[in-house]
C-alpha cells in the first residue's frame, strides 16, 4: 500500500453535501435497473397484468405437468420483476430519506410486492395437497420442472408449517403490516432523529451522524469519542418509549406468524426455512461463553495498552497503535482490496474490478442518505453496493466486506436459474467476511514496523470481538426478549435496558466501567427487525475463517471449492454447501477454533506489546 496524504483538517469537521453537489462516478447507477422513473412505472402495469394472469392456475397446477410448469415460471417471471421494481425504489429512496415522494414509491412497491407474493400464495399449498409421489411422477415425466426438483422437494419439507390456500394468502398479505416496525424505525433513526455536534479535545464543534460516531469512535481524541458516545446514546434515549414500542411490534409481529404457522418458538421458524438445527444456535452462545475469559483478558490487555486508569466502552473501539494510512482516497482504497484478493483467482479479480469500474457502488455519505453499508440488487442486472466512505482503513475492511456479498450474487446469478438465485444470510456473511479476513492477512504481511504490526494484529482481534462476541451477545438478548413475548410478556424499555446491561457485564467482565447510557444501545440496533439475523454474523465469520485457512493451506483446489459454494445459491441448503467446502458447522468445531484463534492472536499482541 502507498501511503496516501494526511489532510491537515479533519474530514468530519466539514458539512455533510447534498447529494447533487457529488460527483456522478461517485453515485450508483440505478438506471441500469430502470432508466427512468416511467419506466418503473410502465414495469409496475406489467406486474399488475402478470399477476391478474397466476389466477388463472388457481386449482389446476395438479391437472398435469405442463399447468404445473407454466405456473413456476409466471411465479418466477412474476418474482423477477417484483424484485427488480422493490430494489429500486427502496434504493432510490435511500438516496436522500427526505424526499416524501421517494418514500411514497418505496411504500408503493413494497405494497405491490405483497400483493404479488400473496397472487402466488396458493402454489405451495397446492402443490402439498399433490403429494409426494405425484410430484415426482411429474418430474419425471415433464423435463422442464427437473430445474424445480430440490425446490419442490423443500416446498414438501415444509408441509407441518403450511396453511391452506386462503390462509396463506391472509398471512401474505399480512407481510406488508409486518414491515411497519422496520419502516417506522427506519424513518425515525434515519430522517428525523437529530445528533447536537459534539466538541473534540480543542473545543472544535463537529457535526454528528451515525455514519460519523462510528468514525468518531476509533478516534485518538477521547475527549471527541466520548462526547460522540454521550450524545448519541442520549438521543436515543430520548425516544426510549417510541423505540420500545416498536421494537415490541416487531417481536410480537414474529410471534403472530410463528404461531400461525404452528412453530414451537420464533427462533425455530426464523432457523427452519433454511433448515438450520436450532442447536449451531445455541451451541454458538454456549462456546462463546464458555470462552468469555478471553475477552476479558482483551479488556485488560486493551486498558493496558491505552494506559488507561478506567476504560470505558468508548475507548474499546480505539486502535492500541497509531493508524499508518490516514483519508484514503477511494481510489486507493480499490487497489488495496483488489491486491488483498489475488487468492481468490483471476476470475474474481475481474468481477470486482467491473463493480469499480461500472457504478455499482454509491461511495459518499449525503445529507439525508440512509446510513450504513449494503449489498443488494435483483436476478437480471448486476448488484449494487451502498457505502458511507470516510476514507478510513475500517471504511476499506467494509469496501472489501460488500464486494464479497457483490460477486457472491453475481457468481450465483449468472449461475443458477432465478428460482435458487438468492442466498441464506447463513452463507452470505461468509462472502464478505472472506473478504475482510483476507484484507488483514495481506495488510499483516506488508507490516515492516512494530506499531504496523500490533495495529493489523489488533484490527484482527477487533474485528472477532465485533463480530463474534458482540454478535454473540446480540444473539444471547434477541432470544431472551422474544422467548419473553413467548411467555406472553410485553418487555418495557426498562427491561430491555436492565438486560442489556447484564449482559454487557457478563461479557466484558469487571475491567470496563460501563456508563449508565450504554442501556439504550439496543434501541439502536437495526438488525434486530430481522429476527434471529445476527448470529449469523458470528457463525459467518467462524465458517469464514476456516476457508480462508484452507485456501492458504490447500491453495487453487480449495479456492475452486469455495467458488462452486459462490455460484451455488439457494441450490442446496446453508450448512450442507459449507459441508461441501470442507466446513461443518452442525459440530461446533469452526466456532471452537476461532475462539483459539483469537486467544492466539492475544498472546501475539500481548508478546508485541511487552517487547521492546
Amino acid at each position: 500500500m502507498t501511503e496516501t496524504t494526511k489532510n491537515n483538517k479533519n474530514a468530519h469537521t466539514k458539512p455533510i453535501p447534498e447529494r447533487e453537489n457529488l460527483p456522478e462516478h461517485y453515485k450508483w447507477r440505478l438506471e441500469d435497473l430502470f432508466e427512468t422513473i416511467e419506466d418503473w412505472g410502465k414495469a409496475i402495469s406489467e406486474l399488475e397484468n402478470l399477476i391478474k394472469q397466476m389466477e388463472s392456475y388457481k386449482g389446476k397446477i395438479k391437472e398435469s405437468p405442463k399447468k404445473l410448469l407454466e405456473c413456476l415460471n409466471l411465479a418466477d417471471e412474476i418474482g423477477q420483476k417484483s424484485d427488480r421494481i422493490l430494489v429500486y425504489a427502496h434504493m432510490k429512496s435511500h438516496e436522500d430519506t427526505r424526499k416524501a415522494e421517494a418514500q411514497s414509491n418505496a411504500y408503493k412497491a413494497t405494497a405491490l410486492f405483497v400483493q404479488a407474493q400473496k397472487a402466488c400464495s396458493f402454489i405451495t399449498p397446492e402443490i402439498l395437497q399433490m403429494g409426494e409421489e405425484k410430484i415426482n411422477q411429474y418430474i419425471k415425466s415433464e423435463k422442464g420442472l427437473a430445474i424445480y426438483d430440490f425446490f419442490l422437494k423443500d416446498i414438501l419439507r415444509r408441509r407441518a408449517h403450511t396453511l391452506g390456500a386462503s390462509e396463506e394468502y391472509l398471512l401474505a398479505g399480512a407481510g406488508e403490516i409486518a414491515q411497519g416496525p422496520e419502516n417506522i424505525f427506519s424513518s425515525l433513526t434515519n430522517a428525523d432523529i437529530e445528533f447536537p455536534p459534539v466538541t473534540d479535545s480543542s473545543g472544535e464543534t463537529i457535526p454528528l451522524s451515525e455514519e460519523r460516531f462510528s468514525t468518531f469512535l476509533t478516534s485518538k481524541d477521547r475527549t471527541l469519542r466520548k462526547n460522540a458516545f454521550c450524545a448519541l446514546f442520549s438521543t436515543y434515549g430520548k425516544y426510549k418509549n417510541t423505540l420500545s414500542a416498536t421494537y415490541n411490534s416487531a417481536i410480537r409481529g414474529t410471534l403472530f406468524f410463528a404461531r400461525a404457522r404452528k412453530f414451537n418458538s420464533t427462533l425455530e421458524a426464523s432457523l427452519f426455512n433454511d433448515a438450520i438445527p436450532l442447536s449451531v444456535y445455541h451451541q454458538l452462545i454456549s462456546h462463546v461463553n464458555d470462552h468469555l475469559e478471553y475477552l476479558h483478558e482483551y479488556v485488560s490487555l486493551k486498558k493496558k495498552a491505552l494506559n488507561l486508569e478506567k476504560i470505558h466502552m468508548y475507548d474499546m473501539y480505539v486502535n492500541i497503535a497509531e493508524e499508518p494510512y490516514e483519508d484514503i482516497p477511494f481510489e486507493e482504497a480499490q487497489k488495496i482490496v483488489l491486491e488483498a484478493l489475488r487468492p481468490l483467482g483471476k476470475e474474481y479479480l475481474r468481477l470486482v474490478e467491473e463493480g469499480f469500474s461500472s457504478r455499482w457502488i454509491d461511495v459518499y455519505e449525503n445529507k439525508g442518505k440512509r446510513g450504513g453499508a449494503y449489498c443488494w440488487g435483483c436476478y437480471g442486472a448486476h448488484p449494487y453496493v451502498l457505502l458511507n466512505y470516510n476514507g478510513k482503513l475500517k471504511d476499506v475492511f467494509t469496501l472489501a466486506h460488500e464486494m464479497g456479498h457483490a460477486i457472491h450474487q453475481a457468481y450465483t446469478n449468472s449461475t443458477q436459474p432465478y428460482v435458487y438465485s438468492g442466498h441464506s444470510i447463513f452463507v452470505a456473511e461468509v462472502a464478505s467476511i472472506v473478504n475482510e479476513i483476507l484484507l488483514n492477512l495481506a495488510l499483516t504481511q506488508k507490516a515492516s514496523t512494530k506499531e504496523e504490526k500490533k495495529y493489523f494484529l489488533h484490527v484482527m482481534t477487533e474485528q472477532i470481538r465485533t463480530t463474534v462476541f458482540r454478535q454473540t451477545l446480540f444473539a444471547e438478548f434477541e432470544l431472551a426478549v422474544h422467548q419473553m413475548s413467548q411467555r406472553g410478556e410485553i418487555p418495557s424499555h426498562e427491561t430491555f435496558c436492565s438486560l442489556w446491561m447484564d449482559l454487557n457485564k457478563k461479557y466484558y467482565g469487571q475491567n470496563i466501567e460501563l456508563d449508565p447510557i450504554l442501556s439504550f444501545e439496543w434501541s439502536r440496533i437495526p438488525h434486530f427487525y430481522s429476527p434471529f439475523y445476527v448470529y449469523q454474523y458470528a457463525t459467518g465469520f467462524a465458517a469464514a475463517l476456516n476457508i480462508v485457512n484452507l485456501i492458504v493451506a490447500e491453495g487453487e483446489k480449495a479456492q475452486k471449492a469455495y467458488i462452486q459454494f459462490l455460484k451455488s445459491g439457494k441450490s442446496d441448503y446453508p450448512i450442507n454447501l459449507l459441508k461441501k467446502v470442507g466446513i461443518d458447522m452442525v459440530n461446533g468445531k469452526p466456532v471452537k477454533e476461532t475462539m483459539e484463534f483469537f486467544s492466539e492472536k492475544l498472546k501475539k499482541l500481548e508478546e508485541l506489546l511487552n517487547s521492546k
